[in-house]
């Protein structure tokens, strides 16, 4: 029998196993200090489980991908508050289960297989950048970070550029923490555009960071995209900043078109967020 050879190709998802070795130890008795895939130790908030309890229904149904629009309305207030950018909640929102899935899935929309397309992204950094690529047919492109841990459009070469489907982007940085300045997203965004590349944020840790250093919070892409955010997406979650890793809650936010066509995609994956979670 045969698999996909992309799966022999990349092997056993490393975090993955670490993080059942960590969970079997625990199950032993063992005192466990997990560096793996950073669930929480802090109980959730009360407030969380219990308004997902009650939105529970009697009947099952199935959700819709573009989600409750209660929810798409609180993403774009949120985004307001913390960020002072207005989105559309109707067009530029769209919530996922989780961002990881999103951030998997999401070249699947994007990449033509059959025009050596490229998805770039930083190393060391989240692997899920380089599985979505290859499962999606791109050629990845990984950019040896330099000692700030900081993406900059002057570190992918011009050739590259040239092919570059989508460059990814993740701020504050997993695993090092490293925040791009707004400077940078500014640089990455102009050279984005010049050569019709799709530049994603991942900004799954936007909300932990240092008040003392970033009394206002790290700069989302958002803030400097413009009204509309054209050839501009942002990946959200509530995993981090409150405590649910395990209710798959987050968003893609940027590009009416680019959240369009994600609509259409999307419906056919079966990823959309369960409606209890979404309350």
């Amino acid at each position: 029998m045969r698999f996909n050879p992309v799966l022999e190709q990349l092997g056993a998802y490393p975090i993955a196993v670490v993080h059942e070795r960590a969970r079997a130890m625990r199950e032993a008795g063992r005192t466990v200090i997990d560096f793996s895939i950073g669930d929480p130790r802090e109980p959730t908030p009360q407030f969380i489980p219990d308004t997902l309890k009650q939105a529970v229904p009697e009947v099952s149904q199935y959700p819709t991908t573009p989600g409750l629009s209660t929810l798409r309305e609180a993403i774009s207030e949120y985004l307001e508050r913390r960020f002072g950018v207005v989105v559309d909640p109707a067009m530029q929102v769209i919530p996922t289960s989780g961002s990881k899935e999103a951030v998997f899935n999401t070249p699947l929309a994007f990449v033509d297989r059959a025009a050596g397309d490229m998805v770039v992204y930083g190393t060391p950094g989240y692997p899920i950048y380089e599985r979505g690529t290859l499962f999606a047919g791109a050629e990845p492109y990984p950019v040896t970070l330099r000692d700030d841990f900081v993406l900059r459009a002057a570190h992918i070469p011009e050739e590259v550029w040239d092919r570059a489907r989508i460059v990814w982007i993740c701020t504050p940085h997993n695993p090092t923490g490293a925040v791009t300045s707004s400077l940078d997203l500014d640089e990455l965004l102009a050279r984005a555009r010049r050569h019709g590349t799709w530049l994603f944020s991942d900004e799954c840790y936007a909300d932990v960071y240092e008040g003392d250093s970033y009394p206002e919070g790290p700069p989302s892409l958002l803030q400097l995209a413009g009204e509309g955010a054209p050839g501009v997406l942002t990946f959200f979650s509530l995993s981090k900043r409150s405590g649910m890793t395990g209710y798959r809650s987050g968003a893609i936010v940027g590009d009416a078109d680019a959240i369009g066509a994600l609509k259409r995609f999307r419906t056919a994956t079966g990823t959309a967020s369960p409606e209890f979670v979404q309350a």
